[in-house]
């Protein structure tokens, strides 16, 4: 397993680090300036001064195929570059400004594509752009993407990147995130998705690696792929960066975030099955890491291929310890979220249509120990039902789960896939809205609805929840 933060002296922001634009390729290290990137300077890279014949060789294409606007690179070298103020995307190729399009002329996805898969090309969003609202779609024939500003889909089409893909801005959409090659992240980004997936490896090129709340399922492969990165602080030590391998061979290396050296390895276990989204999830108090897959949405459902195992792994090195359910409690759909308190007593967990609290504040026993008997608490909700459709019945998914900052109350997002009809299920109260557990009194959940929304409609449910940091409200898409 490798993996390769840049080294330097000391810790840079994400603006910091931004500016310089460098990024890493999978088995070696290349920096490129932001003067060299289509996006920074395009008097850097103009050739107004050439003949148009020498022009028309470097040219990319573009314009409306069906509801999507299709950008297509043509040749040798060809740099498609994106910039958009909102209504307006600007598109250009090496050699200046291509061509300016409106949203309005549009109601589809932003594709980019090569003609030939052989050919160099490259394809950036640039920096400083207003926040993307569609669904950006490029191909695997585009040899490297570059996302320098965020992107905030509001389609129901999955974002994807075919190649080598560099991130430096949040990307959020209420779809899917899949990423085909392998994947180069800054920090202090954010992705947002009912699923992401990732083909290759994924590398971090700064130190504050930030992915501990991403998700990622992997394809199967019979070697350790790294999986899961987290910047942990031990208690009473000094920052490491985190980095769990899921699959033959795996296991969990610590680095410096200064200059990314290896702090040594950890003789834990990680699951060996590249099923699932493993996620590293550290502990506010810093005594513990927990590791947990996340197990993404499948209609045929997973059975055993998804890890019902949660791992407690201690900071200091000395042990780690499991939880599980058993046979009777965990079903298909496996584990979806994973909270911990602020005081790292307790953590929530979801799966399927329950929530459990479970005991933290010391640690689990070690062994063959399932600890089953440290669930202090479980919340039931009503699941969905129809006995002649196998797709709606058993759907209810608890995606995100916050707990407020002053611990009296939780609030999970109740999320129900393909049931668009309130006959479903049991209690209507639970349909489009957040679920509000009492923390002192354990006592049946409360729900809040989202206002304005129908109660029929496929998947008009909530994915997302957070708290504000004064416990003051809440926060729900």
């Amino acid at each position: 397993m490798k993996l390769w933060p840049f080294s330097r002296s000391g810790v840079k922001t994400f603006n910091e680090a931004r500016k310089q634009w460098r990024w890493c390729s999978i088995g070696r290290r290349r920096h490129l300036s932001r003067r060299s990137i289509p996006g920074g300077s395009h008097a850097d890279v103009s050739l107004m001064h050439e003949p148009l014949e020498v022009r028309k060789l470097l040219a990319i294409s573009a314009g409306y195929d069906g509801n999507d606007l299709a950008i297509t690179a043509d040749a040798e070298g060809d740099a498609i570059t994106l910039e958009f103020d909102g209504s307006i995307v600007k598109i250009y190729d090496a050699s200046g400004l291509y061509d300016t399009y409106t949203t309005s002329g549009f109601s589809g996805n932003i594709t980019a594509s090569s003609t030939d898969a052989n050919l160099n090309t490259s394809f950036t969003f640039a920096f400083d752009q207003t926040a993307l609202s569609r669904a950006l779609q490029i191909d695997a024939s585009i040899s490297s993407t570059a996302i320098g500003s965020a992107i905030e889909s509001t389609s129901s089409a999955d974002i994807s990147f075919g190649g080598l893909t560099t991130i430096a801005a949040d990307i959020s959409t209420p779809a899917s995130i899949n990423f085909g090659g392998d994947v180069v992240i800054f920090d202090d980004i954010t992705l947002t998705a009912t699923d992401v997936i990732v083909s290759g490896n994924v590398e971090a090129a700064v130190s504050a690696f930030g992915m501990d709340d991403i998700g990622i399922r992997w394809q199967e492969t019979t070697a350790a792929t790294t999986s899961s990165t987290a910047m942990v602080t031990p208690a009473g030590g000094s920052p490491q960066v985190w980095a769990a391998a899921v699959g033959y061979g795996g296991g969990i290396e610590r680095f410096d975030p200064a200059n990314g050296s290896s702090l040594g390895s950890l003789g834990y276990d990680v699951a060996e099955s590249g099923h699932g989204n493993f996620n590293l999830i550290p502990c506010p108090t810093g005594e513990y890491v927990y590791g947990v897959h996340y197990t993404p949405y499948t209609s045929g459902g997973g059975g055993y291929a998804n890890p019902g195992t949660v791992f407690q792994y201690a900071t200091n090195g000395s042990g780690y310890a499991t939880f599980y359910l058993g046979q009777s409690e965990y079903d298909y759909r496996g584990y979806q979220c994973l909270t911990i308190a602020d005081d790292g007593s307790y953590i929530l967990l979801s799966q399927g249509e329950k929530i459990f609290k479970i005991d933290t504040s010391t640690a689990w026993a070690g062994g063959e120990s399932d600890n089953q008997d440290r669930i202090q608490h479980t919340w039931e909700f009503s699941d969905s039902k129809d006995f002649g459709n196998p797709a709606i019945s058993e759907q209810l998914r608890i995606n995100a789960i916050t707990i407020l900052p002053d611990g009296s109350r939780a609030y999970g997002a109740i999320h129900y896939v393909n049931v668009g009809d309130q006959y479903n299920i049991n209690d209507v109260r639970e349909m489009n809205a957040f679920a509000v557990l009492d923390l002192q009194t354990l006592g049946q959940p409360n729900f809040t609805t989202l206002s304005g929304v129908p109660n029929v409609g496929n998947n008009i449910h909530p994915y997302f929840v957070n708290a504000a940091p004064d416990s003051s409200g809440v926060y729900g898409a």
